[in-house]
């Protein structure tokens, strides 16, 4: 899927998360990159959201990572900005959920651990456009 697109509100954000979601099989992992509140965590929402993840989706901003299941499939919601290091990684389990074949990941700020990623990954870029606008660029 390659898909650019400018987006002006979250649910529009969050049907392109959708969109990207349906046509998605485990395993996967999907990297977020963008500024910091360019949209990342929304993306991530509207994607777990379209995959019948209910309840709160907090943002694992401190907990590194959050797991959510969605039917088979294991969902993991992954921010390493906060990443101190490659052994705090470890001790999260990150290198283990990000190779698991049941699983599908999201994973903000990837960059923070690019060595430890499978070689083929879906690349989303976040970026202002202005107030409300965003650019999604989806790239596999």
């Amino acid at each position: 899927m390659n898909i650019t697109k400018t987006t002006h509100s979250e649910e529009e954000s969050s049907a392109i998360a959708a969109e990207l979601a349906a046509s998605l099989k485990a395993p996967a992992v999907i990297c977020l990159e963008g500024d910091l509140g360019a949209g990342k965590s929304v993306f991530a929402r509207g994607f777990l959201r379209s995959l019948g993840v209910t309840g709160p989706i907090a943002s694992p901003t401190f907990s590194l990572v959050q797991l959510y299941q969605a039917g088979e499939i294991q969902l993991a919601h992954m921010d390493l900005y906060r990443l101190e290091d490659d052994e705090e990684a470890y001790a999260a389990g990150i290198e283990e959920i990000i190779h698991d074949t049941n699983t599908i990941c999201l994973i903000e700020w990837p960059q923070r651990l690019s060595w430890m990623l499978p070689q083929e990954v879906i690349q989303v870029k976040i970026s202002h456009q202005g107030e409300d606008q965003r650019l999604l660029e989806i790239r596999d």
